[in-house]
Protein backbone atom coordinates (compact mmCIF):
# COMPACT_ATOMS: atom_id res chain seq x y z
CA UNK A 1 0.00 0.00 0.00
CA UNK A 2 1.55 3.29 -0.39
CA UNK A 3 0.26 7.51 -0.10
CA UNK A 4 -0.44 9.88 -2.96
CA UNK A 5 0.52 12.69 -2.07
CA UNK A 6 -1.50 16.04 -4.59
CA UNK A 7 0.51 19.04 -2.96
CA UNK A 8 3.49 19.89 -1.50
CA UNK A 9 2.32 21.29 2.21
CA UNK A 10 0.38 17.17 2.20
CA UNK A 11 4.43 15.68 2.27
CA UNK A 12 5.54 14.12 4.98
CA UNK A 13 8.94 16.43 6.85
CA UNK A 14 10.68 13.65 9.00
CA UNK A 15 13.65 15.70 8.91
CA UNK A 16 11.73 18.03 10.86
CA UNK A 17 13.51 20.97 9.20
CA UNK A 18 10.97 24.31 9.15
CA UNK A 19 12.33 25.19 5.35
CA UNK A 20 11.26 21.94 3.99
CA UNK A 21 9.36 23.81 1.32
CA UNK A 22 12.58 25.28 -0.11
CA UNK A 23 15.11 22.49 -0.02
CA UNK A 24 15.25 18.70 0.74
CA UNK A 25 15.74 15.26 -1.24
CA UNK A 26 13.00 12.06 -0.68
CA UNK A 27 12.18 8.55 -1.49
CA UNK A 28 8.76 7.36 -2.78
CA UNK A 29 8.16 3.72 -2.68
CA UNK A 30 5.45 1.61 -4.41
CA UNK A 31 5.65 -1.11 -1.42
CA UNK A 32 7.52 -1.01 1.77
CA UNK A 33 7.30 -4.59 2.30
CA UNK A 34 11.29 -4.45 1.77
CA UNK A 35 11.98 -1.25 3.46
CA UNK A 36 14.11 -2.28 6.52
CA UNK A 37 15.10 1.11 7.89
CA UNK A 38 15.44 4.76 6.16
CA UNK A 39 17.45 7.69 7.75
CA UNK A 40 17.44 11.42 6.86
CA UNK A 41 21.28 12.64 7.04
CA UNK A 42 20.07 16.29 5.99
CA UNK A 43 18.12 18.58 3.67
CA UNK A 44 20.06 16.93 0.97
CA UNK A 45 20.91 13.19 2.11
CA UNK A 46 18.56 10.58 2.85
CA UNK A 47 19.64 6.30 3.25
CA UNK A 48 17.02 3.42 3.31
CA UNK A 49 18.05 0.04 3.53
CA UNK A 50 16.17 -2.73 1.68
CA UNK A 51 15.80 -6.46 2.57
CA UNK A 52 16.17 -8.74 -1.18
CA UNK A 53 15.78 -12.10 -1.52
CA UNK A 54 19.20 -13.44 0.20
CA UNK A 55 20.53 -10.44 0.51
CA UNK A 56 20.21 -6.37 1.87
CA UNK A 57 20.70 -2.98 -0.09
CA UNK A 58 21.83 0.33 0.51
CA UNK A 59 20.44 2.97 -1.26
CA UNK A 60 21.72 6.65 -0.96
CA UNK A 61 19.52 9.18 -2.47
CA UNK A 62 21.06 12.59 -3.30
CA UNK A 63 20.68 16.59 -3.70
CA UNK A 64 23.90 17.79 -4.84
CA UNK A 65 24.59 21.65 -4.50
CA UNK A 66 25.63 23.13 -7.95
CA UNK A 67 28.73 24.88 -8.32
CA UNK A 68 27.34 27.81 -7.70
CA UNK A 69 26.90 27.26 -4.31
CA UNK A 70 29.00 28.82 -1.45
CA UNK A 71 31.66 26.26 -0.75
CA UNK A 72 30.85 25.79 2.39
CA UNK A 73 27.93 24.00 1.28
CA UNK A 74 29.84 21.56 -1.44
CA UNK A 75 32.12 20.87 1.39
CA UNK A 76 30.04 20.20 3.85
CA UNK A 77 28.39 18.10 1.23
CA UNK A 78 31.05 16.23 0.49
CA UNK A 79 32.39 15.51 4.03
CA UNK A 80 28.94 14.11 4.59
CA UNK A 81 28.86 11.98 1.87
CA UNK A 82 32.12 10.69 1.86
CA UNK A 83 31.49 9.69 5.86
CA UNK A 84 28.45 8.15 4.76
CA UNK A 85 30.12 6.02 1.97
CA UNK A 86 32.55 4.77 4.86
CA UNK A 87 29.92 3.79 7.25
CA UNK A 88 28.33 1.84 4.05
CA UNK A 89 31.07 0.28 3.25
CA UNK A 90 32.38 -0.99 6.77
Amino acid sequence: MYEAYTKVDDLPNPTGHEDRLECGVGLILSTEKALISWQPINNWIITARFAHGHAKATVVQVYAPTDSADDEVKNEFGSKTSLLTFQIMT
